[in-house]
């Protein structure tokens, strides 16, 4: 199943160039309402 295995590299491939920035995103808004 090759069509299954590149939208999951895909996908992984977004979180990890996001993950960073969702992560300062939370980080920051723990932060402020903390």
């Amino acid at each position: 199943m090759p069509m299954i295995e590149l939208i999951d590299s895909i996908i992984t491939s977004k979180i990890g160039g996001f993950s960073s920035l969702f992560y300062k995103y939370f980080i920051n808004n723990k932060n402020d309402k903390i």
